[in-house]
């Protein structure tokens, strides 16, 4: 990987982060009222949330709202950074074929 040149993550980071703030709302309504954080209760569908363990903390919170908020949400916790289809695919790819052969028909 003698090419690869070294990023900082804070830089890019903060530049998400400011690209996201400088976005116009969604269209035609603009951003959903109520947010859909707060209408998580009302998802029907089966939902599988993916929590990295040593992912960034507020990433972790958010899986585990998500896992605890939207009903009947299966929570799995996996041991990695932030990329588990790249750190682990053989494991994140059996548990989610597990989650999804044991949905009704």
């Amino acid at each position: 990987h003698q090419n690869l040149v070294p990023v900082d993550d804070t830089t890019a980071f903060e530049k998400q982060i400011a690209a996201y703030e400088a976005a116009p709302p969604p269209q035609p309504g603009g951003w959903s009222d109520p947010p859909a954080s707060a209408r998580l209760a009302e998802l029907a569908v089966p939902t599988l949330v993916a929590a990295c363990a040593y992912d960034q903390p507020a990433f972790r919170s958010l899986a585990e709202r998500l896992a605890a908020e939207i009903p009947g949400a299966r929570g799995i916790r996996l041991e990695t950074a932030h990329l588990p289809s790249v750190e682990r695919p053989d494991e994140l790819s059996r548990l989610v074929l597990d989650f999804l052969v044991r949905l009704p028909r």
